[in-house]
């Protein structure tokens, strides 16, 4: 798989929200977080390190009795995984232990109902929400003959279907929709789309397909097209072509974006402490250890779609953990015997540093910990 550039600026907007955290005297101020990373690059390889996770002496106990549900010692929340179909894959398991899992991209509807994922929460928008925003935006414009263009997966299947069945009640019709991959022949696609008279093209699909679709959109010369885009490839920096406004206009719907004060600096401080560790990294200025070594400057250039979920689904671990050890006195109770569903029963206001309410929700009119 190849390295992922987006993905990594997010692995460490984690590392400077523990940091964060931990430097604050304030929210745990006798307690430090740590945490483990782990390379959600397969959904295969994935369940060794899950199972480690939820596992306590090497064994896992299939078990609904209160007893069971014991402190393990090895993690007490999950930030992540970022796909719905990664996050669906692993969801049950850590609902076995009831251990709060926190993703900040996964937006399938699946994952809203409470009865088969108790122990899951999200800080991104969730597809229902996102096609509601994308049938006002249609109705408001007065488009109403659209087309629909889909990835396979997860994602892109479940917002296709919300699509479907919200429309009914509208005057929108979706006159051609079709699955697209990496490998779609897009002139054709496009051809017909050309032929049906269609100029609002609704893209529900992960990065891959969506800009695979839009760089064939430029070479094909198509033009005057309205693409609705969301917030998975809408802030691509692929997107960044001086040829990108020929093919008209690009409508991005997305959650707003806070600016993470001090990210820059964190990245800056990591890099400058490599540099004067390694005799070699006077050509290269690196920011961690393993063997493809990125610049900061390339991280901070990097897309921050999904940058403040991350920074609030840990926040919302740690503002838990605050309410469990009883630390608004100054001090943390750590004689306080924490199990893993105490974090996720916390279902209060959360305020971190930017000053932006983060509220622990769960239902279905409204997904849980959603940014205010």
């Amino acid at each position: 798989m190849p390295f992922h550039r987006g993905h990594y600026r997010r692995f460490q907007v984690m590392r400077f929200t523990i940091e964060e955290i931990n430097n604050s005297t304030v929210l745990l101020p006798n307690v430090s977080l740590g945490y483990e990373i782990l390379d959600h690059c397969s959904q295969i390889y994935n369940f060794p390190g899950v199972l480690d996770l939820i596992s306590f002496n090497g064994s896992i106990r299939f078990s609904w009795e209160a007893s069971d549900y014991r402190p393990l010692g090895k993690v007490m929340g999950v930030v992540g995984p970022y796909s719905s179909s990664d996050s669906l894959a692993i969801a049950s398991l850590f609902t076995l232990k009831l251990i709060p899992l926190i993703s900040y991209g996964a937006s399938s509807s699946a994952l809203s109902v409470r009865e088969k994922y108790p122990a899951f929460l999200r800080t991104a928008i969730s597809n229902k929400d996102l096609v509601d925003l994308i049938i006002l935006v249609l109705q408001h414009f007065n488009w109403t003959w659209v087309a629909m263009l889909y990835s396979g997966d997860e994602y892109g299947m479940d917002g296709f279907e919300l699509c479907i069945h919200e429309m009914v009640a509208t005057k929108i019709c979706l006159a051609y929709t079709s699955v697209i991959s990496e490998k779609t022949n897009f002139s054709k696609l496009l051809h017909t789309i050309e032929l049906q008279g269609i100029s609002v093209i609704i893209v529900f699909a992960g990065e891959p397909e969506a800009l695979a679709l839009i760089e064939s959109a430029v070479a094909l010369k198509i033009s005057n097209k309205v693409w609705v885009a969301t917030d998975t490839w809408m802030f691509s920096t692929r997107l960044r072509n001086n040829d990108i406004e020929r093919i008209g206009t690009i409508v991005g719907l997305s959650e707003k974006t806070a600016n993470l004060s001090g990210f820059a600096d964190f990245i800056n401080s990591k890099n400058k402490k490599k540099d004067a560790s390694r005799p070699m990294a006077a050509t290269l200025v690196c920011n961690h250890d393993c063997s493809c070594d990125v610049p900061g400057e390339e991280i901070l250039a990097e897309e921050s779609a999904y940058n403040f979920q991350v920074y609030t689904a840990t926040y919302a671990i740690a503002h838990a953990l605050h309410n469990v050890l009883q630390c608004d006195s100054g001090t943390c109770n750590v004689n306080t015997t924490v199990y893993p569903y105490m974090a996720r029963a916390a279902r209060l206001p959360l305020l971190g540093p930017l000053g932006r309410l983060v509220r622990a929700r769960a239902g279905p009119l409204s997904d849980p910990l959603q940014a205010s």
